[in-house]
């Protein structure tokens, strides 16, 4: 069945396209927007075999009317993070993975159902940086739903939005289950900033100590912007060595681009990794640890890993845990997130709400 309204679902479905060059360095098409909360990790309440991730699936509900999420009743059944007691009320939550200018949020009433709307009288708010609060909406759906609900904040926008919660109700006349198909959080997206482009890489043993690589593969080709070629290890017997990235301010590191050795050698000296995260005194602030191979590029979710905020870390450490020999070898390391400029820099300030917006997907 044809979308009722094929605008949305370009919306919904619209990505940015990702290409490469001959010599494989990084190329980004131009800006365009798209739905940041498409397909990004979701949870909160659900019940009928209707999970969360049916509310950004990108199934506006005109095309499959059998497409929705639902909530429990009366009550949550799964606290969302950082409660340690039930939700007071049914509820869905979309982490963005990112820091966005969203032009608009919408959200897409259950479609051909029901006996008054379900997703009357949620209340959908937006969270920036550590569970600021960027804005509100409580929604007015009509009964017998399939309304599409927009919200561009007076042609302003969100800025800095993270993840976007809603709220339903828990109460009314009549009591009534929360549900909706589907939300989009739609944002102009310009080619993301690689923080590690360029950056300093050195590698180190396992007491600290700095060691070398082999000299037609330095360490730096680990940051070139360049996908097929890697570094090398000098030393055979790695165990505990580790390549140490230095980005040159603290960044809140959102997720990382790892690439292994793509020249059909050796994949194992990118597995069983692990990677560490060091804020600007050197100290250790999140650490992760990989299971398996990487020789094509891997997206690696930080900000999922530490647990709604990404860490605050200046280095971003490979380190060769399994002792396989002359690892770890990486192909190219990108970095996604946000700079953190000094509170007394009005300047750094004013760049990095302009950087916002490049923050990954």
């Amino acid at each position: 069945m044809m979308s009722k309204y094929p605008s949305l679902l370009l919306f919904l479905g619209g990505v940015a396209s990702l290409s490469s060059v001959a010599s494989g360095a990084i190329a980004m098409s131009a800006p365009s927007q798209q739905n940041v909360a498409l397909s990004k990790p979701s949870f909160g309440d659900t019940a009928f075999s209707a999970p969360t991730s049916r509310g950004n699936d990108g199934i506006d509900g005109f095309a499959n009317s059998g497409n929705w999420t639902h909530a429990d009743f009366p009550t949550s059944a799964t606290p969302y993070p950082g409660e340690a007691t039930n939700a007071p009320n049914p509820y869905w939550e979309v982490d963005l993975q990112g820091s966005y200018q969203l032009d608009s949020f919408v959200v897409t009433d259950r479609v051909g159902c029901c006996t008054g709307s379900r997703l009357n009288g949620s209340l959908v708010t937006l969270f920036g940086a550590g569970g600021s609060v960027v804005g509100s909406q409580t929604l007015i759906a009509a009964a017998g739903g399939g309304d599409i609900l927009s919200f561009d904040n007076a042609g302003l926008g969100f800025s800095g939005v993270e993840r976007v919660r809603i709220d339903g109700v828990n109460g009314g006349n009549p009591i009534q289950y929360f549900q909706f198909s589907e939300f989009a959080a739609l944002s102009t997206i310009q080619t993301p900033v690689n923080w590690a482009l360029g950056a300093g890489v050195q590698y180190y043993n396992a007491s600290g100590a700095p060691v070398g690589t082999w000299a037609s593969l330095p360490a730096s080709f680990a940051t070139d912007g360049i996908l097929n070629n890697h570094t090398h290890a000098l030393d055979q017997f790695a165990a505990g060595y580790y390549a140490d990235i230095d980005l040159g301010q603290e960044i809140l590191i959102d997720s990382l681009d790892l690439t292994g050795r793509t020249d059909g050698c050796c994949p194992e000296r990118l597995q069983d990794f692990t990677i560490e995260f060091l804020d600007a005194s050197g100290a250790l602030v999140h650490s992760m640890s990989q299971s398996g191979q990487v020789t094509n590029t891997a997206n690696i979710d930080v900000i999922g890993s530490f647990g709604g905020n990404g860490p605050l870390a200046k280095t971003v450490r490979i380190v060769n845990s399994n002792g396989d020999n002359y690892g770890p070898q990486i192909g190219e390391l990108q970095v996604y997130g946000v700079s953190v400029p000094e509170p007394s820099s009005a300047l750094l300030t004013l760049l990095s709400v302009a950087f916002l917006a490049f923050r990954r997907r």
